[in-house]
């Protein structure tokens, strides 16, 4: 009975941990890279305008209004660090840089709102946050998350 339980117990976590897996088919890093500038890039959002997504090294910050901007608590651009936005999805275009003044997580959640000392360029998206009236209102939308 003993060895039949610990059968039972690895067959759930084998199953536990297969459940948790994802493949992505045919995905290379460089090709699928937001500023990957060859012939064979497959960015997925390539059609779009991403201009208010920034980088500050390795953390990102998505614009939502002239100042502030959203990322994750557990990896957000460090106070008095700067964020910087491209007009387009090439290191090749302009670009513009601005010093984080402030932020705070909010709540118990993974979600860090930011500001900036100075409102951004006009010429940088704003994203406004998505809230419909219910959960189906979602459903059927594409949504691209950062």
């Amino acid at each position: 009975m003993k060895k039949f339980l610990v059968a039972i117990g690895l067959f759930l976590s084998f199953a536990a941990s297969a459940s948790a897996t994802m493949i992505v088919r045919d995905y290379e890093a460089q090709r699928h890279d937001r500023f990957y500038s060859g012939i064979d890039k497959a960015f997925v959002g390539d059609p779009y305008d991403f201009s208010g997504v920034g980088t500050s090294g390795s953390t990102w910050a998505t614009l939502v209004s002239d100042s502030y901007f959203i990322s994750a608590t557990h990896f957000h651009p460090a106070i008095s660090g700067t964020v910087t936005f491209w007009e387009s999805n090439s290191f090749g275009d302009p670009s513009h840089s601005y010093t984080v003044a402030g932020g705070q997580q909010i709540g118990g959640t993974d979600l860090w709102v930011g500001w900036f000392s100075t409102a951004v360029s006009p010429s940088i998206a704003r994203y406004p946050v998505l809230d419909l009236p219910t959960a189906g209102d979602y459903l059927g939308l594409t949504a691209f998350n950062y």
